[in-house]
């Protein structure tokens, strides 16, 4: 913070779900106390009564770590906004998770309708993913492809690309769900387009693409005209022609460590990092002390709800009373052993939420649940 030109820290105080509950200066007084109901609405931290959100606070940052837009009362929890006194997003969530659970089926809800035991993700996924490709009519292109989402399934995605035998440059913008893909795109050869395609599309920003496992439609704006493909066949009105193509992606991780700051670099050699103090970082969001600072920033980089705790047993602990994940030190041996670990745990915590182990008799239900994740 500034005062009269001089710069003075404070420290954000947060409680087990990472709602802030105070600022602390320096000096480690209190400055400000921040509180919420269940849903997260704000409230007085001296009689719990909810707060009139037309009330100057030091920072909008408050549930969940969440930006509050006070003026309306609502909270931006960066995929959707949310609105606390309804407890529903003000959007649909696009995809329906566990669809075996009945209630998963109000996509405008929160959190299960358990916001003392769960909290909300983002839902960024983030990847920016350099590729080259071959085809017969372009001949050697690269490319570069930025993707939110999760490719194939359901993501957006917006590509730039250079083909040199045909001395051609495309822009391409689309969305994907289950493999199917809608796209405009801008070739400087042949204009302005738009289509659908169904499969391994070079558009749906898979890793690896090529058109022998597609099938799509392509209309052209600039020249009014329709041509189609059915795997590497495609026909316009001059007739059938063959022109196979395949495109590879290449660093993926390096390339999206890059843009996010951590250098063209693996996973692996980030994660190695982080956990060695090899970073600048802002302190005001740590959960922790000591090296648990570098653990739980590695965790809040990658994108993985838990925190360390080299205290528990075994190489990472699911806590079914209030569903926060643990890791031990173990677990950040390496990036592919931190993320598995961390899909079991979730794993266990689905098993926890719709009690679907059920457990077989004589069978002891800590070894089934280990068996089933």
């Amino acid at each position: 913070m500034q005062n009269n030109g001089e710069d003075s820290k404070m420290y954000a105080n947060a409680d087990y779900q990472g709602s802030l509950i105070a600022l602390t200066n320096e000096s480690g007084a209190v400055v400000e106390k921040y509180a919420y109901d269940p849903w997260g609405a704000r409230r007085d931290p001296t009689n719990w009564q909810l707060k009139d959100t037309r009330t100057s606070f030091i920072t909008n940052r408050g549930y969940i770590g969440h930006e509050h837009l006070d003026a309306f009362g609502i909270i931006n929890m960066n995929g959707r906004v949310y609105d606390p006194l309804t407890a529903q997003f003000f959007s649909p969530d696009p995809y329906v998770q566990a669809p075996g659970n009945w209630v998963n089926y109000n996509r405008y809800g929160y959190c299960l309708g358990n916001p003392l035991k769960y909290t909300d993700p983002s839902g960024e996924f983030f990847f920016l993913i350099p590729y080259i490709g071959w085809s017969k009519s372009g001949g050697l292109s690269i490319g570069l492809t930025a993707i939110v989402g999760i490719p194939g399934i359901i993501s957006a995605q917006a590509s730039v690309g250079y083909s040199s035998k045909s001395n051609d440059f495309s822009a391409t913008v689309g969305a994907t769900a289950l493999f199917n893909t809608v796209y405009l795109s801008y070739s400087s050869q042949s204009g302005f387009s738009t289509g659908w395609s169904v499969g391994l599309s070079p558009q749906m920003g898979f890793p690896i693409s090529t058109n022998f496992f597609s099938v799509g439609a392509n209309y052209s704006i600039t020249h009014d005209s329709w041509s189609g493909n059915v795997s590497a066949w495609g026909v316009d009105k001059n007739g059938w022609t063959f022109n196979p193509s395949v495109s590879v992606m290449i660093f993926p991780e390096h390339t999206t460590n890059f843009v996010k700051g951590k250098g063209f670099n693996s996973n692996d050699k980030v994660l190695h990092d982080f956990i060695h103090g090899y970073y600048d970082k802002d302190w005001s969001d740590d959960i922790g002390s000591e090296g648990a600072n570098w653990y739980n920033a590695a965790l809040k980089y990658f994108g993985i709800k838990g925190t360390y705790d080299n205290n528990i047993s075994g190489i990472a602990h699911f806590d079914s009373k209030d569903g926060s994940i643990k890791f031990k030190a173990l677990a950040f041996k390496n990036y592919d052993l931190l993320r598995a670990t961390y899909e079991e745990e979730l794993f266990h915590s689905k098993d926890y939420l719709y009690a679907e182990n059920n457990t077989p008799k004589n069978v002891s239900s800590h070894e089934y649940e280990e068996w089933r994740a």
